[in-house]
């Protein structure tokens, strides 16, 4: 992820943007816990799909400027459907 979201930022325009749709770890223990449990399968499962990043973390953490962010549930079990919808630009 880091090395992604590195080459992102390398890659984009000084006017650009990047937007993201991703799974994201849950502020809600209960469902966090959840999701750390469920992880290794889910990656086995969904090629190497994670539950459990801090999406805003590391959107940061790449140089990036986070603009906006919205998180939410989407439909289905909590565990599986805590989104981060968003928009970086370069810092």
């Amino acid at each position: 992820v880091e090395q992604a979201l590195t080459e992102i930022r390398r890659v984009l325009r000084p006017a650009g943007s990047f937007h993201f749709v991703e799974h994201g770890r849950s502020p809600d223990g209960k469902v966090a816990g959840w999701q750390d449990r469920l992880t290794p399968v889910q990656r086995r499962l969904v090629g190497g799909c994670h539950l459990n990043r801090p999406i805003d973390q590391l959107i940061r953490n790449s140089g990036l400027k986070l603009v906006c962010l919205d998180n939410y549930y989407a439909q289905g079990p909590r565990p599986f459907g805590y989104m981060c919808e968003g928009l970086a630009t370069k810092s």
